[in-house]
C-alpha cells in the first residue's frame, strides 16, 4: 500500500515502524530528509539499503581527489 509519504508510512504501518526504529540515527536522519519520496515498504528498505552505499561511494570518490 502506497503511502503519502515517510511519516503517514510510519504511522500506518508497525511492521515499517519497527525497520525504521532498528536502524541507526544518521540513517534515520537522512531517511526522514527524503521523506517525500518514501512512500511504501519497499521504498523505505530500498533507501535504507541504497543511503550507505551511497555515501561510501562519495567517501571514497572524495579520497581519490
Amino acid at each position: 500500500m502506497d503511502y503519502l509519504n515517510l511519516g503517514e508510512l510510519l504511522k500506518n504501518s508497525s511492521s515499517s515502524r519497527r525497520f525504521f526504529l532498528s536502524l541507526d540515527n544518521d540513517l534515520k536522519g537522512e531517511l526522514l530528509n527524503r521523506a517525500r519520496f518514501i512512500h511504501n515498504a519497499f521504498d523505505l528498505h530500498f533507501f535504507a539499503e541504497q543511503i550507505p552505499r551511497y555515501n561510501k561511494a562519495i567517501k571514497l570518490s572524495m579520497e581519490l581527489i
